[in-house]
C-alpha cells in the first residue's frame, strides 16, 4: 500500500517512520487511493467505477528504465497541475509521488505495484521516477492531457477551484 509522510531536505528521501494514512492523504489534499492486484484490476469494482466516474476513455503504458538519465529524472520533478484528473496504477516497479497539501508543503506518497493514485484537478505535484517503472495512465481526454507548471499554473482556474474546495472541506 502507499506509504506517504511529509518530504523533508532530502528530495531523493524514500522512506519514512513518520507516516500518513490513506484518510490523512485524500483529507490533506484529495488524492484517493487505492490497493489492485495487477493481474485482475480490470475485474475489481472500484477500478470500474473510477474510470466511470472520472470519464476516463484513454490510457496508455508509461515504462521507465530502471537506469533513467539524469534529465528524465528532472523532467519529471518539474512541479504542475493538470486540469483533468490524474489516475495512474502502478503495474510494476515503483515510484515517489510529491503532492502538495494546503500549506504549499510536500507530501511523499511512495507507489509500488498495485497503488492506484487519483490526484484531482488543479493539484500541485511531480514525480521522483528514478528506477524501473510500469505504470498504467487513464486520462479523459488524451489530446488535451497537459501539464500546466508552475508559476503560471498559480493563476489557472482549475487551481484555484482546487484551492477553494480544500479551504471548504477544512471549513467543515
Amino acid at each position: 500500500m502507499v506509504k506517504a509522510w511529509y518530504l523533508g531536505s532530502d528530495l531523493y528521501q524514500k522512506d519514512s517512520n513518520d507516516v500518513l494514512t490513506p484518510e490523512e492523504i485524500t483529507k490533506k489534499t484529495g488524492v484517493q487511493i487505492f490497493k489492485m492486484d495487477v493481474d485482475s484490476y480490470k475485474d475489481d469494482s472500484r477500478f470500474k467505477s473510477v474510470i466511470e466516474e472520472k470519464k476516463l476513455f484513454f490510457s496508455d503504458v508509461y515504462n521507465n528504465p530502471a537506469d533513467c538519465t539524469e534529465e528524465q529524472v528532472k523532467f519529471f520533478l518539474k512541479e504542475h497541475i493538470h486540469e483533468d484528473d490524474e489516475v495512474r496504477l502502478v503495474l510494476d516497479g515503483a515510484c515517489c509521488m510529491d503532492v502538495r497539501d494546503k500549506d504549499d508543503k510536500w507530501i511523499r506518497l511512495r507507489v509500488t505495484k498495485g497503488d492506484m493514485v487519483v490526484l484531482p484537478p488543479g493539484l500541485y505535484h511531480r514525480g521522483l521516477i528514478d528506477e524501473y517503472l510500469q505504470m498504467l495512465r487513464m486520462f479523459e481526454n488524451k489530446e488535451l492531457w497537459v501539464a500546466v507548471y508552475r508559476p503560471a499554473a498559480d493563476d489557472n482556474i482549475v487551481h484555484k477551484k482546487y484551492l477553494e474546495s480544500r479551504r471548504a472541506i477544512e471549513a467543515n
